[in-house]
């Protein structure tokens, strides 16, 4: 189940990241589902984190990362910033 788990979340990770041409060695710190993509922060290893944006309509696999991760980031105690209460899907978590 872990495995899933882990598979699951890097498989996402992998989608949005790697779709922007980053490696697989940037892992994901927040994300936030805008009016025409999606934006958030990122970071290899110790490093300071950076940030990237999507402003392309989202794929289909797209949408599938985005409703894997941001509740994935949420368990793991990365709460909202700031929601917004007309589209509770635009959401912002952080690390």
């Amino acid at each position: 189940m872990q495995d899933d788990f882990l598979s699951e979340r890097f498989r996402a990770e992998d989608i949005l990241l790697g779709g922007l041409g980053f490696s697989d060695e940037v892992r994901l710190v927040s994300l936030r589902r805008t009016e025409g993509g999606f934006e958030g922060t990122a970071k290899v290893d110790q490093e300071e984190p950076f940030e990237f944006s999507s402003e392309e309509e989202l794929t289909e696999l797209e949408e599938w990362a985005v409703d894997i991760l941001i509740p994935l980031l949420e368990q793991e105690g990365r709460f909202p910033e700031e929601q917004n209460e007309k589209n509770p899907k635009e959401r912002k978590i952080v690390a």
